[in-house]
């Protein structure tokens, strides 16, 4: 029967399915993902954040009004088949001028938009959940009406959002900057129009904020309020958007740039410059000042550099300099940093290359899985553009093999800019950004997976089949042995390797590998057959039901698999599960004394045994033995052979070589206690097992 099914997924392939219809991450430099490209159609201001299962939701601005998200899963395919609109109502008529995003904390997303002309005007928000199904109407919610200067958004840290304006309009010609707090229904908490934080008579310009962690923000502007000249304010709001201390500032005088970012623990640290060494304060939660510093990083424009959270009690610096190196910083809450400083270097570097005259003015930065992630445009000539993408950790080392990867590059003149890294929970990272033509307004909306070895694409659809030739498996009491078929499918266009692991989950649930073989070449549109693999059941194994499972994917990633297929067998009981007495010796790994199995006896007699339709085997003595799991180190698939790339461990199922030398035991308090500790010393790793005898000399079980 199982061979049967596999001909007809070779005849399918045969048959010249169209394939080529999947979307799949590129692979070469030269590609990039399509999320929108709309010929003749300016396509800007791309957004983007990734989903806890990896998927990633995209947004943008279209030319003649319009904002749009599109939906990726982790294999490249577009979960929409057309764009959606964010404001269906509003159609094309309305222009965005800004468009920002924040979780929900519940595996959704905020939309939040700057609609400065057309139908309406305002800051106007929608609410995905993790469908991409809007749960705010087609008009979505109205949170402040007017001209605004501008905003920004961050979370409440409860379910929802905080939004923070600047606005002329209302109640006085006077710059006012006011609040407003939507919760996860949509709810205003800060009643309407909001709360007002600030009255300014004068201009008032680049304003950030950042959450205080409890419901309420931080809020951080310039403004020449004080004198002609420009300073740094910034003030505290509660969670009731109540103000609750006098301004802070001024903070700065004649700032460039600025920018804020919560600490994560109630506080906040901004950063800001008026020269070429950037500035950096810490406040708590009370907006009392707990230090300062100058020269942990530097400015070269505001497009890039950032401030960014990482793991508890750390944040980083991400910044680009003139002796053409991206650098970074880690800095922990107590104001200690971690990375080289000036002099003599200025930080950790991200790339190897030197692009002192190739910049291109934008870098992104973006902290997932203790890496901080850096993504940055250089234009090495007058017709080409690259993109790159490098991650350090914690340590500030280069990781991708200790260089800059090279994402992607075009060579027409071609523009590339609004440059989004999102780091993903695989280990993965993205890239999303425009890229368009000089010689006439157009620009598209593409993205760019590399993986976490610094090698292009990403996961592969890959069709398992894993069928046990036997209905019904029972495994009798003293073990035996099953068999199995395998086929993995390729239906992609593009060529991969990826790593297989089988797994079995016991009766108590625990699960034990059983083997793993790394770096399996598949060829496009292929099939890869394995006929009459035999798995062995130990006779210690405990009696129960068990799931018996083959992943693929990147085994360093094992919870981040690609595909899988499972089946179930059963371990039969005598009704009895006593140490018994046994002739002869079995070696058992030592990981299962851990998971507290008990070894019933394993003489020859009873392997003997069988049950109706079941393919009994005499045990191996080393346990789960996996016999024809890509055992030649080799694989076929359609009319070729391939081989393993890269090293490969030594086959997890060879037979171990078993040493009798014995061991120095340690027993505590002593053996003729109802309990004793057994304690040893391996010279090295390997396989131990434990003879029992009693006061007569009589083996009487076994252990480990």
């Amino acid at each position: 029967m199982k061979r049967t099914h596999l001909l007809l997924i070779l005849t399918a392939l045969l048959l010249g399915l169209n394939q080529s219809a999947h979307a799949y991450w590129p692979t070469e430099v030269d590609e990039a993902l399509p999320v929108s490209t709309v010929s003749g159609i300016m396509e800007v201001l791309p957004q983007a954040v990734s989903f806890t299962d990896g998927r990633l939701v995209v947004s943008y601005n279209k030319e003649y009004g319009g904002t749009l998200y599109q939906i990726v899963d982790r294999f490249g395919e577009f979960v929409f088949e057309e764009p959606r609109f964010v404001f269906p109502l509003y159609g094309t008529e309305y222009t965005v001028a800004q468009i920002q995003m924040i979780s929900d904390g519940q595996g959704g997303f905020y939309f939040i938009a700057d609609s400065q002309y057309g139908l309406i005007q305002g800051i106007l928000a929608q609410h995905i959940d993790s469908l991409g199904n809007r749960l705010w109407g087609d008009e979505g919610l109205t949170v402040f009406s007017g001209v605004l200067s501008s905003y920004d958004v961050c979370s409440d840290e409860n379910g929802g959002f905080i939004v923070i304006i600047e606005s002329s309009v209302a109640p006085s010609d006077d710059e006012n900057i006011w609040g407003q707090r939507v919760d996860y229904d949509g709810n205003l908490l800060w009643g309407n129009p909001g709360a007002q934080i600030a009255i300014d008579p004068y201009s008032v310009n680049v304003l950030h904020i950042c959450s205080d962690n409890t419901g309420g923000c931080f809020a951080v502007w310039s403004s020449n309020r004080v004198s002609n000249d420009v300073q740094l304010f910034m003030q505290h709001v509660d969670n009731d958007g109540s103000v609750t201390q006098p301004l802070i500032g001024p903070i700065l005088y004649l700032p460039w740039y600025n920018d804020i970012i919560s600490d994560g623990t109630g506080g906040c640290i901004i950063e800001a410059t008026n020269g070429q060494q950037m500035d950096h304060w810490r406040f708590d939660q009370n907006s009392n000042q707990l230090w300062y510093h100058n020269g942990w990083s530097w400015y070269y424009n505001s497009w890039a550099c950032e401030p960014v959270l990482g793991e508890p009690g750390y944040f980083y610096l991400g910044f680009y300099w003139v002796d053409g190196f991206v650098y970074g910083q880690r800095i922990d809450l107590d104001g200690n940093y971690y990375w080289p400083t000036y002099p003599p270097e200025r930080g950790a570097k991200f790339n190897v290359t030197n692009f002192s005259t190739n910049f291109g003015n934008e870098a992104d930065y973006g902290y997932g899985d203790l890496y901080l992630h850096a993504f940055w445009v250089v234009h090495p000539g007058s017709r080409e553009r690259h993109l790159y993408m490098s991650k350090l950790d914690t340590n500030g080392f280069r990781q991708y093999g200790g260089e800059e990867v090279l994402m992607y590059t075009r060579f027409d003149r071609g523009s590339i800019n609004d440059v989004k890294v999102i780091p993903l929970p695989d280990g993965s990272a993205v890239g999303v950004f425009t890229s368009g033509s000089n010689w006439y307004p157009h620009s598209d909306i593409w993205a760019k997976r590399v993986n976490p070895d610094g090698s292009l694409g990403g996961p592969l659809h890959l069709l398992i089949d894993l069928e046990p030739e036997s209905a019904s498996i029972q495994i009798p009491p003293t073990g035996g042995s099953f068999t199995y078929n395998i086929a993995i499918e390729d239906t992609y266009v593009v060529h991969s390797d990826f790593d297989a692991w089988v797994e079995v989950t016991l009766p108590g649930g625990d699960t034990r590998e059983i083997t793993v073989r790394e770096g399996i070449y598949v060829d496009s549109n292929s099939v890869i057959q394995r006929f009459d693999l035999v798995q062995n059941v130990p006779a210690w194994a405990p009696t129960g039901d068990y799931s018996y499972t083959l992943y693929v994917g990147d085994h360093d990633y094992p919870d981040w698999y690609w595909s899988k297929d499972e089946f179930w067998f059963e371990k039969v009981s005598t009704g009895t599960s006593r140490l018994r007495r046994s002739t002869t010796s079995k070696a058992v790994p030592a990981t299962h004394k851990a998971n507290g199995f008990v070894m019933p006896d394993d003489d020859p007699a009873s392997r003997a045994a069988k049950l109706s339709g079941q393919h009994n085997r005499i045990p191996h003595e080393n346990g789960w033995l996996l016999s024809g799991f890509f055992d030649d180190m080799s694989v076929e698939y359609g009319d070729s052979t391939a081989q393993v790339c890269g090293d490969s461990p030594a086959p997890f199922n060879q037979p171990l070589t078993t040493s009798h030398q014995p061991l120095a035991l340690a027993i505590s308090p002593n053996p003729f206690n109802a309990q004793a500790m057994i304690s040893f010393d391996l010279p090295q790793a390997g396989v131990v097992g434990i003879d029992i005898f009693d006061v007569t000399g009589s083996r009487v079980g076994v252990g480990l």
